[in-house]
């Protein structure tokens, strides 16, 4: 029977876990009567480790990962994922789904984003709106905060864009290039996180004043 199953997810935890609970966990269950189990894990490359040692060991105890879209697409997530292909195939007329939604690689559910941020007790006048002003600690002097997972993708996009590289030419990456111009930023940044929680703490501890922070997590600092 459906109120005897269980799934279990893991997923960030946090403001991102309250997120998902309130818009698709909590109706999914109500619906079908299947309960999710919420598993918290750390960062996106710890999830993945732990993913692939239950696969070499072949004691599986999760059913469902989240990864980012884009990680999703890499070949090393198709050898730890199930190959969906089937499943996605009922959906694949379905006018009202966004291209991509259901592929091998796993299912779209949600999409969100980097955003940079700020102090406005920091800057009163308004603060770096942009990521060349990201850069220009000279207009806007302040301690930076920096993602340091090993997917490094999102400081080396945002580095390329902040050396004037147009959204359309980023890729494929001129990874060279990018470390180059993260280089210049360096001295200024004094917080390198690993988690979305150091991101808020660092902020309401006035460790940095200008940095990357995930949408849930600025919305709910906000």
């Amino acid at each position: 029977m459906a109120k005897d199953r269980q799934v279990v997810l893991v997923s960030n935890g946090g403001a991102y876990e309250k997120v998902i609970r309130e818009n698709w966990l909590g109706p999914f269950e109500q619906a079908t009567g299947i309960k999710v189990v919420v598993v918290p894990s750390g960062n996106t490359a710890e999830r993945r480790a732990q993913v692939q040692a239950m696969i070499a060991s072949g004691n599986v105890t999760w059913d469902i990962f989240i990864e980012g879209e884009m990680d999703a697409e890499a070949p090393d997530h198709l050898a730890r994922a199930d190959d969906i292909s089937d499943f996605c195939a009922q959906f694949s007329n379905r006018a009202d789904l966004p291209s991509g939604t259901c592929k091998a690689s796993g299912v779209l559910f949600g999409r969100g984003a980097t955003l940079l941020t700020y102090n406005k007790e920091r800057f009163p006048n308004g603060g770096p709106a942009n990521w060349q002003e990201f850069w220009d600690t000279e207009t806007f002097p302040g301690a930076r905060a920096m993602p340091s997972q090993s997917d490094a993708w999102r400081q080396l996009t945002v580095a390329l864009v902040a050396d004037g590289i147009a959204i359309k030419d980023l890729y494929p990456m001129d990874v060279d290039r990018a470390f180059k111009k993260l280089d210049e930023l360096r001295p200024n940044v004094s917080l390198w996180r690993t988690t979305g929680d150091q991101t808020t703490q660092g902020f309401r501890n006035g460790e940095y004043d200008a940095g990357f922070m995930w949408l849930t997590r600025t919305t709910a600092l906000k």
